[in-house]
Parts: C-alpha cells; structure tokens; sequence
C-alpha cells in the first residue's frame, strides 16, 4: 500500500482558502511522506512486542518510559476465575506468585474483572474482537513469558542493633520490636493487605458484587492434653508436628507447649501457620 500525496492534495485543498492551502500542502507532503517510509513498517502489528512509533517506548522525546506490555485477557480471566472460585485462598500475593505478576496490577485485574461481570449481567456485550486486536498491536504478555516483581518497594533496613541481657532473662519478639522502635512481626503480617483475601467493594448499586471471602475452617477449641510447669519456660511457646513419612500435611498432628507448660492440640490457624512455614511450595490448606 502507497499513500499518494498529489491525489490528496487535489483532493483536499481545493476548498480551502488561497492562503492556507500552501501550508496545508506542505504539511501533507511530509505525512504521506512519513507513512511512506517509516511509517510503513507500522503497516502491519508485530505481535511479539508492543508496535510504539518510537524505538523502545510510545513516546520518542521519553525514552526513559518504558512501560510493561498489558497482560493478556486470558490470563486476566484465569485470575479471575481463581479468585472467583476461592478468594479465601487466591489472595493477591498467591496470584501475583503464580502468574508472576505485582500485586497491585493482580489487584487491578480483580476490580476491573468485577465490574466487567456486572455489566455482563446488565445486557453488555464486551468488545472481544477489539480487545485481541489491542493485544496484538500492544505485544500483550501471555502466561509464559510474564515476569515482573511481586512489589517494588525497598525494606528499610539499617545497621545491626545489640543489647545485652542477662541469661534466663524473657525477651519476647514484642521487646525486640519496642527496643528497635518498629511494630512486632505478627502485627505486620496481620495487618498486610497482602497476606489477606482481597475484598472488592464498590457502593450501592455495586453491592451485589462485593467479594466477601470466607474462611473454610470452623473456629475449634484447642484440647488440653497435659500441664507441666518445668517443661514451660518464660520466653515463647513451643510448636511441634509429626513429619513423618506416610501422612498428608492436613492430617499430621500439630501440638502446642505453652509458656506456662501446658500441652495441647493446635488451632486451625495455628496449623495452617505451621504447615504454611514447612510446605510453603506446596499451597496446603485445610
């Protein structure tokens, strides 16, 4: 395909005024210039990468800005659907690890996802033609050549802290958070949006899509199997489960000494913690 710049000329200049015309003129000689040569490699979409005009980005005088290439609607609508089924499980940062994506675009597909299926019940027909037309022009990324960090944030991370106590002292994690100024570690995990199910909220009329996740456990008492003062101590509780051959992470026996001494069975949480810490690969839940 060729641009011809003398038919458009006579084509589009003849009711333009006397003294526009020459500018106009000048101005579509170098379009269909442009079209002609570099352009015309833009004629057809590069479906391995992202077709921009500049080299490397969309933007020549920016080349500092490199996007990512968008995630494939496919692999949005598989995290989805995870997230759908189970979102007690399928939290972000569980996407993000298994699509090997940042958690705050997993959180993004989820909203975004959401409010697709909404409109999908109100009678909308998404653009699905236009949409693969867009991933091909974009260099969408599938399932297996996707790979971005979980978060971009840096720890803070200062210069080794040494105190001094005396032997048989209690120094809990809690001590050690106050004494370096920071919040305990499961105070953290407990209030990080990402070790927890994601909720989608929305007002209103949206209400009826609100992604409530709900844990599969009943709450159970744990069961008190002996006390013994001298087996306890003052520092921190003591957690135990049988590792031997044979068993399933959910059926193994998780115990706990507490710091007084008694011995019981551990909590549903209390084991998921425990088989998360030793099967962390293998995404066991009970």
């Amino acid at each position: 395909m060729r641009f011809d710049a003398d038919q458009a000329e006579s084509e589009n200049t003849d009711a333009l005024p006397e003294e526009k015309a020459p500018t106009n003129r000048l101005r579509r000689k170098r379009v269909y210039s442009w079209l002609n040569e570099e352009g015309k490699k833009y004629l057809n979409a590069n479906t391995e990468r992202p077709n921009w005009v500049g080299r490397d980005g969309p933007f020549p005088l920016n080349p500092a800005f490199k996007p990512n290439p968008p995630v494939s609607d496919s692999v949005k609508m598989s995290i989805y659907n995870l997230y759908d089924k189970d979102a007690a499980h399928w939290t972000p940062r569980k996407l993000g690890e298994k699509f090997k994506i940042s958690i705050k675009r997993v959180e993004a597909i989820l909203k975004l996802k959401t409010l697709e299926a909404k409109m999908i019940d109100e009678g909308f027909t998404p653009q699905k033609e236009f949409t693969r037309g867009m991933e091909k022009m974009l260099g969408a990324r599938r399932f297996n050549n996707i790979e971005e960090p979980l978060t971009n944030e840096v720890p803070i991370v200062g210069a080794p802290h040494f105190k001094a106590i005396e032997e048989g002292t209690p120094f809990t994690a809690e001590d050690a958070a106050k004494e370096l100024g920071r919040l305990p570690y499961k105070d953290v995990v407990a209030n990080s949006r990402m070790s927890k199910p994601y909720t989608v909220e929305f007002r209103g009329e949206y209400s009826k899509y609100n992604k409530t996740p709900s844990s599969g456990g009943s709450k159970e008492k744990p069961q008190i199997l002996s006390k013994d003062p001298q087996l306890g101590n003052r520092r921190w509780d003591f957690v135990f489960t049988d590792i031997h051959n044979g068993l399933a992470p959910r059926d193994r026996k998780v115990l706990v000494r507490q710091k007084d001494g008694v011995l019981r069975t551990a909590t549903l949480a209390e084991k998921q913690k425990r088989i998360d810490q030793i099967w962390s690969n293998m995404n066991f839940r009970l």
